[in-house]
């Protein structure tokens, strides 16, 4: 049986946490050939909230950052961990089946260093682009390792599907509490979003960092500081649509597919993985501006036709590019290569 060892821990919030989570289940669902490891970057993982959930499923768990259980025939995997570039060194001495998915859409430091040595054999992608601009950049520095593309696996067991008509428009956000996170222009939006009805709106992910970058809400915008005040599932059984400007560029972000998966259109920046997920005006809405925040904000708000019609075709959008069969095809291209 090969062995798979995955560094880091998998969590219901947050991007690479949240991402990692599907995928173990995927692995374990559609891989039963390989044994599934799992080795914490931090102590206490006993107190994670999917801790018993992996162990219930079979998933063998070791110290953290603790290597001395991988031979040279198992393989390693980390999503955007620095703790896992930082060891490297460390694993490389045990295994050169060296597997890391960078989640974001620029390198970091420690990435084209290690790269550079030679000590990551496969770089795991979600989009080309993002995979083409990397590889270059890698490949002028000498990195010989293979680069490959996998279709994330999103699990939508969990998520409920549902276009309500509520007595107040709900809007909301979801995401890290960081400031990058929010656009100074995110209040702005949100108090001139017309809407038939009362507004009510609803930040899950939202603290002191935030506040100090876009100001205090309004009254009527509640704040969540995570999911373990409101549950993600909650939030998205709560909101009618989501308006979320952003400083950064995503990835591909594993929130689109919560979203998509839950009926609640999405009103976001015209970049990034964004335009990935989306096909303007069909599957959600791509914004260049505050006023096309506010303009397709307030359309949502005036016609739950056209909610219902976009959470529809979101949803099969996101079932095209996130299905266990898609996945699964993917990620055995990428295991036959490790293995092999």
């Amino acid at each position: 049986m090969s062995k798979l060892f995955i560094v880091g821990h998998p969590g219901h919030y947050g991007g690479a946490a949240s991402e990692l989570a599907h995928q173990i289940k995927l692995w374990h669902r559609s891989f039963p050939e390989i044994e599934l490891n799992l080795i914490p970057t931090m102590e206490n993982c006993h107190n994670e909230p999917m801790y018993q959930e992996m162990l219930d499923i079979g998933i063998k768990y070791h110290g953290a950052r603790d290597y001395s259980a991988i031979s040279k025939e198992d393989a390693i995997i980390n999503f955007c961990s620095k703790e896992y570039l930082q060891d490297l060194d460390i694993i490389n001495r045990q295994t050169n089946r060296v597997m890391w998915v960078n989640c974001m859409t620029f390198l970091f430091d420690d990435e084209m260093r290690q790269g550079e040595k030679g000590l990551i054999s496969h770089f795991l992608y979600q989009r080309d682009e993002v995979l083409c601009g990397h590889k270059h950049f890698l490949q002028e520095l000498g990195t010989t390792g293979r680069f490959m593309r996998f279709s994330p696996y999103f699990d939508d067991s969990n998520m409920d599907f549902s276009v309500k008509d509520q007595e107040k428009t709900h809007i909301g956000r979801i995401s890290r509490q960081d400031a990058d996170k929010f656009s100074i222009n995110t209040l702005h939006i949100y108090e001139y979003i017309v809407s038939p009805k009362m507004k009510e709106g609803h930040f899950l992910g939202f603290d002191d960092r935030s506040k100090a970058k876009i100001g205090k809400p309004f009254d009527w915008i509640k704040t969540y500081t995570s999911h373990r005040v409101l549950p993600v599932k909650d939030f998205y059984n709560q909101v009618d649509f989501i308006v979320q400007p952003m400083d950064t560029v995503e990835n591909l972000p594993r929130i689109g597919f919560e979203a998509m998966f839950s009926g609640k259109p999405l009103v976001v920046d015209n970049k990034g993985g964004w335009k990935t997920l989306i096909e303007h005006g069909h599957s959600g809405f791509l914004c260049n501006h505050a006023r096309d925040f506010i303009y397709w904000g307030s359309r949502l708000a005036y016609e739950p036709e056209l909610r219902s019609m976009v959470a529809q075709n979101a949803r099969k959008r996101a079932m095209e590019m996130a299905s266990l069969e898609v996945s699964t095809e993917s990620w055995r291209k990428v295991f036959e290569s490790v293995f092999n």
